[in-house]
């Protein structure tokens, strides 16, 4: 029970840290909390993420997941978007230096809506060229409202 609450109470801690901090830099539109709507893969949809949220700050990518069983994952990779391309690009580094630790990903934001597009993972940066690119992960997050 004890270490339920510990960690519990260092996601929340967490969490709150990183909110701070997301409403810097030069993406406004894109800093935040996002709960995930729907993730699906050539119209299949994924139950992964049911219920998870993602935190946008500055400078990391925090994905927050909660399963039946009680268990909760915590995911924090460094992240960069380019602006300049359409789409526009999101680029997660996994913490783990491995082969594999770039997802290159394509967004857009609409009417409070981010639509996200992932490649899974490569050691090569080859993007999305839609933001509905068949054989990719597309995750509908909406703006959570704050409180």
């Amino acid at each position: 029970m004890k270490k339920t609450l510990v960690v519990l109470a260092g996601v929340c801690v967490f969490c709150v840290a990183s909110i701070s901090f997301a409403v810097e830099g030069n993406d406004d539109e894109l800093f935040g909390v996002w709960d995930i709507e729907t993730a699906e893969v050539n119209g299949d949809s994924i139950d992964r993420f049911d219920g998870a949220t993602l935190t946008l700050g500055k400078t990391l990518a925090i994905m927050v997941s909660y399963f039946s069983s009680g268990r909760i994952d915590v995911d924090e990779n460094p992240y960069e978007v380019d602006t300049s391309v359409s789409p526009k690009r999101l680029t997660l580094y996994q913490r783990e230096q491995r082969e594999d630790g770039i997802q290159c990903s394509v967004y857009e934001v609409k009417d409070g809506r981010l639509t996200i597009c992932m490649r899974r993972p490569s050691a090569e940066k080859k993007y999305p060229q839609s933001i509905d690119e068949a054989n990719c992960l597309v995750l509908t997050l909406k703006r959570r409202e704050k409180e």
